[in-house]
Formats: C-alpha cells, structure tokens, sequence
C-alpha cells in the first residue's frame, strides 16, 4: 500500500520525525557549503515575507535583507588567484553525496511514545557548471538532478544499510518505481515496502524478515530541490549575492538556503597548498554546513582541526589526504513548528587532487545528537531524540 502522508515543508510532527534523517544530508559538506558567522542570530520565530520567485526572475541579497531574512557571509575572504585557478570558468563538477544512518529512535507523538529502529538512506546528485570566475565574482549554474531519501523503521536490530562503493548510486528502486511528487512523503507498507527493499541490494538480505515485521514500514521522499536549477552569483568575502532561478520556482525558503550556500568551500578546507603531512589548521565549523531541506534551517557554531596525511595518487593524479579529526559542531534551528539542538562531531578522511585543485572523495562517520520537539501543540508534544551512527560518501568529478 503506497499513502501519501505530508508534505514536509508545513508539518511539525514531520519535523519531529525526521530532523536527524535531513540533517544527514550533511554529506555535500565539501562542495555545497552554507558559511555562517560564529555569532549568527538563529533564524527568528515568525517568518517574513518574501515572494516566491518564478522563472527567470532575479532576486538580491538586498531583497531579502529588506524582506527580514538575514543572508550569512563567508568566514573570510579568499586569495582571488586562488578561486581563480580552483574554479575554472567552463569547469563542470559532477557531486554525489550518500549518507547512512542507524539509530534507535524514541518518538513522543501526541503523548504516544515508539521506540523502533531506524535505517535512512540518502543521496543528492549536484552538477555545477562555472560560468565565468575573476576571482572576485564568480557566477555557477547548479542543477539538483537526485535529492531524495528512503527510512525504514521496524524492530529487527541486525538491519544495517551498506551504502556500496564511492560514485554508485543507493536509491535507484525509487526511479520510475511510484510517483512520489517532491516535498510529498509516501508511506510503504505490505506489498509496496517489499517492491522496494528487492531493488535495494544493501537491504536484499532482510527483505523477507523486515516484510513480515508487522511494525515496520517505509517512508520515501523526494525532496522539492530535486529537479531545480538556479544560476548563483557569489561574491568573494561576501558570499552568494543574486540568484536567478532557470526554468523553475524558489520558495522563500529556498531562496534564503541559496543565499546561505557558499561556492568555495575548497580552498577553506584545504588553505595552504604547500603544507607539509602531519601540518594541521582550523576551520570555522560554519564552513561545512551542508545542503538540507530547505524547511530546517540551522545556525552553527564551533571549530575543527583538519590534519594533512601522506600524499596519495600517482604522478599523474597527484592528491593529499587530509583528516577531520577534532571538534564538535552545535547546530540550533528555530521556526514557528519547532525547535532544534544537535551536537555533530564529523571525523573522517578526506582526498584533495592537486589537478582538479578540490576535494574529489570524502568518507566520514561518527556520531551526533539531535533533539526535536515541535513548539505548536497545546497539550502534547512531538519529539525525538537520536543518537544516530552515520556513514557519508561524498564523490566529485571533474567533467571536460
């Protein structure tokens, strides 16, 4: 049975349900960053007014600053010749993040409390193309071809998600398989829950003992970015300024999302070229806020250490290992539905090709907390709180 449940940008108890599972799509935490100053405000309770913009139309920084909405800037600005040369105008960089969680999750739902297991799976497809770069204002297309998500909750404890090998996509049984529209969750039980666990090999093996769990179910979402291409233009040290959106609609949600992404996450993540293995830095936090739904907006604060490894690659593709490996990132979000606190401690190993002068493979995991209460009901309360186990790869080529 497939039921179409809510969409995710108007309910709280979603909210509830599903803050650590967007938020695991911190994953485009190389390419897709959203710097935010140290001490950013959170976003304040009542939501301003900004018009959606449709097709073609350009919307400023100005636009919404004037509208309420307050638009981050960069931790700091960045050597122009250094943008210049990572960036190159006509370069195309073709991202794939995949993000695993495993957690047992308590959730408080209208004074009714279910502790289950959860699996989430999910993956973005990002395609950037750099349009014209000086170093000092640099103008990208980026289109969402894939962001989307699958969660499955039932009492088996041995379930656990493989995401497979780097670049290969995870949720390829939701293609074609039902038409879930974007921003719209679809509930799977029964037959439709087996469809799609047979088409995901990192959950084959559980099909029959998961499909006879009378307390388990499916949840798939497609998220409203999928399908989206907007044109960005960043300015160095001050972050995106303008955006137009091509062939599509930005929410005001949306649009502040933009306006909060940074496009030269690179060169914060890897400052010195000429650093030697064991040499460290750190990075504002901030730096690698990720690409999620739009609907959860966050503000982070807290520092990393990033340590240079041994060089990897050949002489032909000569790379450096870097390693996330200190810090704790706190992330707080606020709207008029709900209220979020999380603690994020990213550890994992990074590579970086001196030729395509970005990061090209990241693998991370760990663990992270997230409490989720909604702030709109009288008498009960929906709320979450997550210790998850997480695995994140994140792949970008560089397309000729």
């Amino acid at each position: 049975m497939i039921t179409p449940r809510y969409r995710a940008s108007t309910s709280p108890i979603l909210i509830g349900l599903l803050a650590a599972i967007l938020l695991a799509l911190i994953a485009l935490i190389v390419v897709v960053a959203m710097p935010r100053q140290e001490n950013a405000p959170a976003q304040a309770a009542s939501r301003p007014s900004l018009k959606t913009a449709g097709p073609g139309d350009t919307v400023s920084r100005q636009d919404l600053t004037d509208a309420g909405y307050h638009p981050n800037t960069p931790s700091k600005a960045i050597d122009t010749g250094r943008i210049q040369e990572t960036y190159r105008p006509g370069a195309h960089y073709h991202v794939l993040l995949k993000a695993a969680l495993k957690s047992r999750a308590s959730l408080k739902d209208w004074g009714i409390i279910q502790d289950m297991n959860l699996n989430y799976a999910g993956e973005a497809e990002v395609f950037r193309t750099i349009e014209t770069n000086d170093g000092t204002t640099m103008v990208e297309t980026r289109e969402f071809r894939r962001v989307r998500n699958l969660s499955l909750f039932c009492g088996l404890d041995d379930v656990r998600l493989d995401i497979g090998p780097v670049g290969d996509f995870l949720l390829g049984a939701l293609e074609g398989w039902a038409d879930i529209p974007p921003g719209v969750l679809m509930s799977l039980d029964g037959t439709s829950l087996k469809t799609v666990l047979d088409n995901i090999p990192a959950l084959k093996q559980w099909t029959d003992q998961i499909y006879t769990d009378s307390a388990a179910k499916g949840i798939a979402y497609i998220d409203d970015l999928q399908g989206k291409k907007v044109r960005i233009r960043y300015q160095n040290g001050q972050g995106v300024v303008e955006l137009t959106p091509i062939d599509c609609s930005l929410t005001p949600d949306e649009q502040s999302f933009f306006f909060d992404t940074a496009c030269i996450s690179d060169p914060y993540l890897f400052p010195n070229l000429d650093s030697k293995e064991g040499d460290s830095w750190t990075i504002n936090g901030a730096d690698l806020m990720p690409l999620i739904d739009p609907s959860l907006k966050s503000t982070v604060t807290g520092k990393l250490t990033v340590r240079r490894g041994k060089n990897v690659g050949d002489a032909t593709h000569p790379a450096a290992s870097l390693r996330l490996e200190e810090g704790v990132l706190d992330l707080q979000s606020t709207d008029e539905k709900s209220e979020t606190r999380g603690h994020w401690e990213p550890r994992g190993d990074l590579i970086y090709s001196f030729a395509d002068r970005v990061v090209t493979q990241a693998n991370l995991g760990g663990t992270f907390v997230i409490d989720t209460h909604s702030t709109d009901h009288i008498l009960f309360e929906a709320r979450q709180t997550v210790e998850p186990v997480y695995q994140i790869t994140y792949s970008c080529e560089v397309v000729p």
